[in-house]
């Protein structure tokens, strides 16, 4: 018996109209996006579980990392550190081992120049997060930690994630440090320090 009726499916912002006979044509309706080029659906594995779940390790993290390093779980065996990409043209970093002694050094030059502002946690004052591929994903964060009572310091960090959700480049720029209400370059981004 045949039955001819019509759906409409929006994707993409576009409405496509299906005019079905018969019971051979029924079964494209049960997968109709199966063979329909959708840019949308290319960009899914942005947003699959592992990506997610690094997305909250790192707004639950990130916030402690003048005191902790961050999980081994979100982070690639060949993750890759940038440094100040706009200002300096520093050697790229690359490999856990060395991700985390950087980090460790950090940590340790910060405490030994804030006593107690190692304590105080970054704020996170905006993120979003963008394709840069089928299979991957920046994740942005705009932060500011408050190190003392002169001195407070803005920075950006991009983490770029894969599809297993672990972070494979992690890239700071931007590190500005607000002395007594005056914003001023790090001294140690001066190139003229490197002279």
């Amino acid at each position: 018996m045949n039955c001819l009726f019509s759906r409409v499916f929006s994707s993409s912002c576009k409405a496509i109209q299906f005019s079905l006979v018969g019971r051979s044509q029924c079964n494209f309706l049960r997968n109709p996006l199966k063979d329909l080029p959708n840019k949308r659906l290319a960009h899914s594995g942005l947003y699959n579980v592992d990506t997610g779940k690094t997305i909250r390790i790192l707004q639950d993290q990130v916030p402690l990392l003048p005191q902790k390093a961050l999980p081994d779980e979100i982070l690639s065996q060949n993750i890759e550190l940038t440094l100040f990409p706009y200002h300096l043209h520093l050697p790229k970093i690359q490999s856990l081992v060395i991700y985390k002694f950087v980090f460790k050094t950090a940590r340790i030059l910060l405490a030994s120049a804030y006593i107690n502002g190692i304590k105080n946690p970054i704020d996170i004052e905006s993120q979003i997060h963008t394709p840069l591929s089928p299979k991957t994903t920046r994740y942005t964060m705009k932060c500011h930690w408050t190190a003392s009572q002169t001195d407070e310091y803005d920075c950006i960090f991009h983490f770029d994630i894969n599809s297993k959700g672990l972070i494979y480049r992690h890239i700071i720029e931007n590190l500005e440090r607000k002395k007594a209400g005056q914003i001023e370059r790090i001294p140690a981004l001066e190139p003229s320090t490197f002279e």
